[in-house]
């Protein structure tokens, strides 16, 4: 009786340890996302103060319309990619969130 009740404490115990560190894990993916948001961020703020610099001096042409569309056509097409790779993290966030979820209600249901 006693090697029984050893033997369910040891998997309790083994169980706990593995959620540990999935949730360790789970925690340094979204920091991993968190990271490389604010990595896309800044990239983002780049481009956009580059432009804004562009549109600047379109002020001091003549055509300045012509000027002005050929910048943002540009800051859309440079934006594009970073705009594509921040909703991939944020698709990988929310299922991230959605598996904690998951296993916490799991988790939950075990005790």
């Amino acid at each position: 009786m006693r090697i029984r009740w050893f033997a369910f404490g040891l998997m309790c115990l083994t169980g706990q340890v593995q959620a540990q560190q999935a949730e360790l894990t789970l925690v340094e993916k979204q920091q991993s996302i968190a990271h490389k948001r604010a990595e896309l961020m800044a990239k983002k703020q780049a481009v956009s103060d580059a432009h804004a610099r562009l549109q600047e001096q379109c002020w001091q042409r003549f055509a300045v319309n012509d000027c002005l569309r050929d910048v943002r056509r540009a800051q859309r097409k440079a934006l594009e990619p970073m705009e594509a790779a921040l909703l991939e993290l944020n698709a990988s966030d929310r299922a991230l969130r959605l598996q904690d979820r998951e296993q916490r209600l799991l988790d939950k249901a075990r005790h």
